[in-house]
C-alpha cells in the first residue's frame, strides 16, 4: 500500500499514525481531523453490548468503571415502555434499527 517498509513507516509518521505522535490537525494547509484504527484482527473488543452483564464486566472479565455516566441496557427486539416498563431510555418506539439488536444507552449531563 505504501511501498517498501521504510516508505510505509515514513508515510505513517507523516499521517500521525505513530502511537507516540499526535495526529495532525492540518492536511495540505487546511484544518483536518484524522482518526485511524488498527485492523480488526489487531483490536480487542471490550464492549459489544450483548447482555446487561457487560455494563458491569467487560469482555475480558474486568470491571467496567464509569464516572458521570448513566448506562442502560436495551435487550434486543421491539417493545414500548407500556409493554416493557423501564425501557424508556431505549426509545424503541421512536428509533427504528434494522433487526432491533441489543444496545446500550449511555448518557451524561452537559
Amino acid at each position: 500500500m505504501f511501498g517498501d517498509a521504510q516508505q510505509e513507516a515514513q508515510s505513517k509518521l507523516a499521517l500521525g499514525m505513530t502511537p507516540s505522535e499526535y495526529a495532525p490537525n492540518t492536511l495540505y494547509g487546511l484544518p483536518a481531523r484524522v482518526a485511524a484504527f488498527y485492523p480488526a484482527e489487531q483490536r480487542t473488543v471490550l464492549f459489544t453490548p450483548a447482555s446487561e452483564a457487560e455494563l458491569t464486566t467487560n469482555a475480558l472479565g474486568g470491571a467496567v468503571t464509569t464516572r458521570g455516566l448513566t448506562m442502560h441496557f436495551c435487550p434486543e427486539g421491539h417493545y414500548t415502555p407500556v409493554s416493557k416498563p423501564g425501557s424508556e431510555p431505549c426509545r424503541r418506539v421512536n428509533v427504528s434499527i434494522p433487526g432491533q439488536p441489543a444496545l446500550a444507552v449511555i448518557s451524561w449531563p452537559g
